[in-house]
């Protein structure tokens, strides 16, 4: 009897690391699915509300908000809505609805989402940090190799914005070189993922010395770069964080560890030469992606303009104050 009540009991935990590893990236990601009537993240937030409302959960969900760190963040967020509110009233600017909407739904994610999971992966099923930040490597690593596996399979990217997830940017249609991997966002929210991911897989790598981390390196720079240039930024973050790391962790051998990773991205890179060279109708992304270097190194030069991704920023994105009441409560 004590057999089969173990074995029970280990079912019921994988199913639940399971379905909330699922959910988890579903979250993180938010595709949105053609055959599915409503955003995922809506049905996320529905299941939520539903483990809230079973047994003790309540009680634990607010127990959560009596740490002095989640309170101080709900008030720092509570006066970002409220200063979306009092602009437009103090300015001459035009009340934009759907920016204080989005900003109410974060909330939402905030007091309710994100603390469900942390209930479900630190008390029901005993994750440590540790433990934590190697799933989120493990997440980022499932969407790389799908990236991946889009970017070297053009069959498999037209079945899945035909048939799985709908096109999340008309953009996509024109920039063939982007749109791998199973996203919501392949311009912003998910290359910042992955760049976490990158960065929180090098402290793992250093912490542990275990040699898997290095192989997941290729998949995660791969759907880093195919997406988003600009999260070329990463690779000085990564080598500082190695280079702090590596001292707290493991003394003086951060240099053999350092050497280590030169040569294994020698090695990444010398087998990406040779497969663009089998397959020349990928060298469009290649050409993108090479740009986006060179300019990024002629930006540093001190030309800004050699760069098409910076020159975007400072001239679309970059807006300076006109008017000292600008300068403090911003403009539409």
């Amino acid at each position: 009897m004590k057999t089969i009540r173990f074995s029970k009991i280990n079912l019921d935990w994988k199913l639940l690391n399971f379905i909330s590893i699922l959910f988890l990236f579903l979250f993180i990601y938010s595709p949105n699915f053609i055959l599915l009537p409503i955003n995922i993240s809506y049905l996320i937030i529905l299941l939520s509300i539903s483990y809230v409302s079973f047994g003790n959960n309540l009680g634990r969900l607010l127990s959560i908000f009596k740490h002095r760190e989640f309170f101080t963040y709900i008030v720092f967020f509570m006066l970002s809505i409220a200063y979306i509110l009092l602009v437009p009233i103090i300015t001459e600017s035009v009340f934009d609805k759907t920016f204080l909407i989005t900003y109410i739904r974060l909330l939402l994610d905030i007091v309710l989402v994100l603390p469900v999971f942390v209930l479900i992966f630190c008390h029901d099923l005993d994750y440590s940090t540790e433990d934590f930040l190697n799933l989120l490597v493990k997440i980022g690593v499932i969407q790389a190799v799908i990236a991946s596996l889009m970017f070297v399979m053009p069959g498999l990217k037209i079945f899945v914005f035909n048939y799985l997830i709908e096109l999340p940017s008309e953009k996509l249609v024109s920039q063939t070189y982007r749109g791998y991997g199973i996203s919501n966002d392949f311009y912003f929210s998910s290359p910042l993922f992955q760049g976490l991911v990158f960065v929180v897989n090098s402290i793992l790598y250093i912490k542990t010395s275990n040699r898997k981390y290095l192989y997941y390196y290729p998949f995660i720079l791969l759907s880093l770069f195919i997406n988003a240039r600009i999260t070329i930024l990463v690779l000085p973050v990564f080598f500082a964080v190695i280079f702090c790391l590596s001292f707290y962790y493991d003394d003086l051998r951060w240099l053999q560890k350092l050497s280590g990773l030169f040569l294994f991205f020698l090695w990444v890179l010398s087998f990406i030469g040779i497969y663009f060279l089998f397959n020349p109708e990928k060298m469009e992304s290649l050409i993108w992606i090479v740009e986006g270097v060179l300019g990024g190194i002629g930006a540093l030069s001190g030309n800004i303009l050699e760069s098409k991704t910076l020159t975007i920023m400072f001239r679309e994105h970059l807006h300076l104050p006109q008017r000292v009441s600008q300068l403090w409560l911003g403009s539409r």
